[in-house]
């Protein structure tokens, strides 16, 4: 018995080892250098510290067992060393002699093969580990990376951050739709999968951390993947006038990179990536671009149109990157072309409670029918003119044409049911917008580390114009007699934005921990906006002016904004503060009356910054920013439009600035399992801000102006978990995702001249567990419970609560013969409550089935269904305490698609 007690305590005892890092020579010591731990087992990282200010190190508590000890630092080649910890003694290294990269001696030997590793700031998976099937996309690949997610829609989350950026071997692909690289490329040809945190463009100018990264995804090519010709083609149709077509061919010569893609739907899908109306219906200029926190909103909200209808779409685009001369020059060059034809309905239903407690309920419906064409061409050249100095050049050119025709109804009653008003209207619009922007950004490091200078200048010019017929109908009803009142006019808009602005920083060293980095700004934006209004003649032409709707304004803001800014950074803790501060003027000029009025702000922009790394991959952080916000030129400019009698807006030009404060905490810790954490809680509040004033008539008319008020404060908390639960990185997988968000959110408004406060509060928690083993099957189901409550001070009307939940599971089986099963279900779940009569219970179940063919399975037979049980509906439901509303539009019933799928690569 006492030998077994013995020999227990001995294989339960801690062990560990420790080193000393040491440059080529032997005698420099290296600090800081990164020492990995990993498990010659599952090849995952158990745990790594840092090397000390001479170059040592020491790890105890770890399991006896066998493992791979890797060190890693800048511009040295990776150590590696197998140990098998046996004993109960600490092992000795001895002195580690790093290799420097550019000069590796033939004995020096790195080994490959580790699943997950990490390289600086970098968490890099080896794409030969994770196992996929024959054919499979990139997309597939990312399935089976821990910490990677891959939403319903598409977008790519790693560590629980949404990925907005992919890249190809270090290069901007289609940077617009980052899933084209996801989508197209095959996993096979995918030698690594890098994600870091890419700092933001004022970060790489003055070299001080401001806390705001994009994360970003660097996908690179097997040597023997970087040259060929490949791509896919797909046509699919359900022989009753629905299809969906596309296809991308890629031309990779090296360095040298080619590619064209195109689709055409009418089942509702508008392009290869996530967010495909968002990036249609705006302007994603794709360029570099610095913006000051009080960038005067430019945009002149012209109608473009846009129907919530279902899309006919064609989407197409170019994209050349090419590098030369060592990489010291590079190019790229994109180009797409988007159609999109759009036919829709609507119908909505809502009801307010005004401050004398009086009832105004409405329902209406909509048919329009839209039209957009867009062109968009960007170019970005880049040379490094010596090792210390590099400069950019981005243009960006876009042309685009929109029209549109709507008929709206709508009817208003009050709390006893008698009509208010009935209202039928049509209106068509056309529009153009067409814009030239381009950047001048030139960076210099100098021999002194951490001295940069850097310059940027921008210049952009936007012009758009549009025409907008109102033809209206309106019965205005007093003790049930209702009055006629009709509106026919013509809108005739044009306005231009040009925007010029220059930023000179320059970072000096004052010691090896702190950084000190100054700035000036000088920005200049002018604003024309023309608008003129025209009723309907006798002639039945739209040639009558009318002047009180009409106006002719200009508004410029100019700006001188030095900034200071000082960072004490040492590896563990980073602490950062400074000020911008905004000398501005505002010049207002009311053409037709010719009346001009000037204005003078001093704006302050406070920014403090406290990040703590506990260690390699645990990290705290504290932020607050404050920042300034101009009004835009919509709410400023003095004008009534009353395109719409029942909803008319006013411009205000006594508009003040707002001041934005917000405090962030946050927590983040990973591993290489693909266990993650991240916490964070932020609170915010608006002084100043830009508040509704609403005044609703007996008719239930309302007039609305933005004013100055204070806003209330605003407070979340964000919770996500992932948890690898058992791992061969080979073969199969089980991981678990945990989300938690609580919101409190306080909102003011002006309605009859009674200040309204209305509190909403959210509790948001899920899940998402997912199964996968290699050849079989995957699974995977998420849900996701949401509990809201929303309080108005003048009191509630209907629902003060709201309930939802929903579930999503999807499964892939792979069955014998090459043949392929895939079905997946959105389940939304809503139980009626006060406000909305009805439960809205619908699942929403789609399933395929795919054969692969052919040499090396290039051809796949697919044959889809999507919403089997034909439940699903489009709408939307709201509370705000004093009102709820509830909206119903068009959409595809169920329906099959057989899809001919080949995907096709050629060595060259």
């Amino acid at each position: 018995m006492l030998v077994i007690i013995s020999t227990a305590m001995l294989y339960g005892q801690q062990v560990g080892f420790k080193g000393l890092v040491t440059d080529t020579t032997g005698k420099l010591p290296l600090k800081y250098a990164v020492v990995a731990v990993i498990s010659k087992t599952d090849s995952t990282l158990v745990n790594s510290i840092r090397s000390n200010i001479e170059g040592k190190f020491q790890l105890e508590n770890l399991k006896q067992g066998a493992y791979t000890i890797m060190v890693t630092y800048p511009e040295m080649a990776d150590f590696l060393v197998d140990i098998n910890l046996t004993e109960t003694s600490i092992l000795d290294l001895g002195k580690i002699i790093m290799t420097s990269r550019y000069h590796l001696l033939e004995e020096v030997t790195v080994r490959a093969g580790k699943a997950i590793r990490m390289r600086g700031d970098t968490l890099e998976y080896k794409a030969d580990s994770f196992q996929v099937a024959p054919g499979a996309n990139v997309e597939a690949l990312l399935r089976r990376l821990p910490g990677i997610e891959i939403g319903p829609d598409g977008k790519i989350k790693a560590q629980g951050k949404v990925v907005n950026t992919v890249l190809v071997d270090g290069d901007e692909f289609f940077r617009d739709d980052p899933t084209l690289v996801t989508q197209y490329l095959k996993a096979s040809s995918v030698d690594k999968v890098q994600v870091f945190d890419k700092k933001s463009l004022e970060a790489e100018f003055s070299g001080i951390d401001d806390g705001v990264t994009n994360k970003t995804m660097n996908i690179t090519l097997k040597e023997d993947s970087k040259k060929g010709l490949f791509g896919k083609l797909s046509v699919g149709s359900n022989g009753d006038g629905l299809y969906s077509h596309e296809g991308m061919v890629n031309k990779f010569n090296r360095k040298e990179k080619m590619a064209v893609f195109g689709i055409s739907s009418n089942t509702g899908r508008m392009g290869l990536g996530y967010d495909d109306r968002a990036k249609f219906f705006t302007n994603t200029q794709s360029r570099i671009s610095i913006e000051d926190e009080d960038e005067i909103m430019y945009d002149m909200d012209f109608d473009e149109g846009y129907s919530s209808g279902i899309p006919t779409s064609t989407n197409m685009g170019s994209q050349y990157v090419n590098k030369w001369n060592k990489d010291k020059q590079s190019i790229n060059l994109n180009y797409s072309y988007g159609r999109v034809q759009s036919i829709g309905w609507e119908t909505h239903s809502g009801s307010q409670l005004l401050p004398d407690n009086s009832i105004r309920a409405s329902k209406g419906n909509n048919n329009s029918v839209s039209l957009n064409n867009k062109h968009n061409a960007i170019a970005a050249y880049e040379t490094k003119i010596d090792s210390f100095s590099t400069v950019r050049i981005s243009l960006n050119g876009l042309s685009g044409e929109t029209s549109s025709a709507s008929y709206d109804y709508e009817e208003s009653k009050d709390g006893m049911g008698n009509f208010l008003n009935k209202s039928n209207q049509q209106i068509t619009t056309n529009g153009k917008q067409q814009s030239v922007a381009g950047n001048f950004i030139w960076q210099k490091r100098f021999r002194k580390i951490g001295r940069v200078a850097s310059l940027y200048f921008e210049q952009d010019n936007q012009e758009r114009t549009s025409t907008k017929l109102a033809e209206t109908t309106n019965f205005f009803y007093s003790n049930n007699n209702p009055t006629a009142d009709t509106l026919n006019q013509l809108q005739d808009n044009s306005g231009k934005t040009n925007k010029t602005r220059a930023r000179l920083t320059f970072t000096e060293p004052i010691s090896k921990k702190l950084l000190l980095s100054s700035e000036y700004t000088w920005s200049s934006i002018a604003n024309d906006r023309n608008r003129n209004v025209f009723g309907q003649s006798v002639m039945g032409k739209y040639d009558d002016p009318i002047d009180t709707l009409s106006n002719n304004y200009h508004f410029n803001i100019r700006s001188h904004i030095p900034g200071l800014t000082i960072q004490y950074k040492t590896k563990k803790v980073s602490i950062s503060g400074g000020s911008k501060i905004n000398f501005s003027e505002l010049e207002q000029v009311n053409l037709n009356l010719k009346e001009t009025v000037i204005r003078r702000f001093n704006n302050y922009f406070p920014t403090a910054r406290i990040s703590l790394s506990l260690n390699e991959h645990n990290r705290i952080e504290i932020q607050y920013n404050g920042n300034t916000s101009q009004p835009s030129i919509e709410q400023l400019q003095p004008l009534r439009d009353n395109s719409n009698p029942l909803y008319t807006n006013i411009g205000n030009p006594n508009l003040r600035p707002s001041f934005n404060h917000s405090l962030t905490l946050s927590f983040s810790k990973y591993d290489f399992k693909g266990n993650s954490l991240n916490v964070s809680a932020n609170w915010r509040q608006t002084m100043n801000a830009f508040t509704s004033k609403q005044t609703v008539d007996q008719f239930n008319r309302s007039v609305t102006q933005y004013i100055n008020r204070n806003n209330l404060p605003s407070g979340s908390f964000f919770a996500f978990f992932n948890k690898t639960l058992f791992k061969k990185a080979s073969t199969k997988s089980l991981n678990l995702g945990i989300h938690i968000n609580v919101s409190s959110n306080g909102y003011l408004h002006i309605l009859n001249d009674q200040e309204i406060i209305t509190r909403q509060k959210g509790l948001s928690v899920g899940a998402n567990l997912t199964y996968f083993k290699y050849n079989k099957l995957m699974l995977q189901y998420s849900f996701d419970v949401r509990f809201t409550t929303s309080n108005a001070s003048i009191g509630n009307i209907g629902a003060t609560k709201m309930f939802t939940h929903t579930h999503t599971p999807k499964a892939t089986i792979y069955l014998p013969w090459k043949i392929e099963l895939e079905t997946n279900a959105n389940m939304q779940f809503q139980p009626a409550n006060r406000s909305f009569g009805n439960a809205r219970n619908i699942v929403k179940w789609n399933a395929s089935l795919q054969k692969k063919f052919l040499k090396n399975d290039k051809a796949i037979l697919n044959l889809s269904v999507f919403d089997i049980l034909n439940q699903y509906t489009g709408f939307y439901r709201s509370i705000n305490g004093n009102g709820f509303y509830e909206s119903s539009n068009n959409y595809i019933p169920r329906y099959a698609l057989l899809s001919f799928i080949w995907n096709f690569s050629t060595k060259l």
